[in-house]
């Protein structure tokens, strides 16, 4: 929900002159205050985050919340990510996440920020390390590095690398901030700005969900319908500069195989 983030934790030690300048995805990390746009869905809401780009041209990060608790995040070109993180409640206090990968599964995946030089930057990797399982509810899939030993921090890295963090792995980064805000977190005491719009949005629409339930036992459409969701992508495309975000994500999913132009908005 919060794309911004990526320009900050995860390459906010990275001097965006020094990387290939090719890969759109660099204007993540050239420009860190992105336009958000926004919208409701039939399945939950979207998003892109706007920049200008190459000559001309502009960037959007596409990503979209789906009802109750899936998301399709950014995981490279539009056309070709077919990406999804479930965030599934276990109890009070802790989460399972789910990541459904079809490019990493087949071979594919995310090809990563490169230095002009063809070297790939440190530490945005995915080397976790798992605890051996155990029997209890949350006896699997537990990183080794964790809240315990400071999630393996390396400060002299973290000093005179291009590690903002000084942390591997974007997974153990995003942890690291998550558990550190504490167990539920005081949203009392939360300030959000332009860049929150998404998360903004995807609350109201949770929160009138929950309502509308509680007042008439009717939950979203969604729910029966979730051929809603079908054509719902997170990615990256370059348009024309001025070109509506919504017409440029139809366009590039244009050239998606099956794709049934129009994606439907929310009444």
């Amino acid at each position: 929900m919060d794309t911004s983030h990526l320009g900050f934790l995860h390459v906010g030690g990275i001097d965006g002159e020094k990387l290939d300048l090719s890969d759109p995805e660099v204007f993540t990390v050239t420009e860190k205050a992105p336009k958000i746009n926004v919208t409701v869905t039939n399945y939950g809401t979207m998003y892109s985050a706007q920049r200008n780009a190459f000559e001309g041209t502009e960037h959007h990060r596409f990503a979209s919340y789906l009802f109750p608790f899936w998301v399709t995040y950014p995981g490279g070109e539009l056309e070709n990510a077919v990406t999804a993180n479930a965030w599934v409640p276990i109890d009070d206090d802790s989460t399972m996440i789910f990541n459904i990968d079809l490019r990493r599964a087949s071979g594919g995946g995310k090809k990563g920020f490169k230095y002009k030089d063809g070297t790939p930057v440190e530490g945005l990797a995915r080397p976790l390390e798992y605890l051996p399982n155990t029997t209890d509810w949350k006896g699997r899939w537990r990183p080794v590095k964790d809240r315990s030993n400071d999630y393996g921090i390396d400060r002299e890295w973290q000093r005179n690398g291009d590690s903002y963090t000084g942390v591997v792995g974007v997974p153990m980064q995003d942890q690291m901030i998550q558990e550190s805000m504490g167990h539920i977190v005081d949203r009392e005491m939360e300030h959000l700005a332009a860049s929150d719009r998404m998360v903004i949005l995807t609350r109201r629409v949770m929160l009138d969900a929950a309502k509308e339930y509680a007042a008439t036992g009717k939950l979203p459409d969604f729910v029966d319908h979730p051929e809603y969701a079908r054509d719902a992508r997170g990615g990256d495309i370059v348009v024309p500069y001025g070109t509506d975000w919504l017409d440029g994500y139809e366009e590039k999913m244009a050239e998606v195989k099956g794709y049934k132009p129009k994606m439907a908005a929310a009444e």
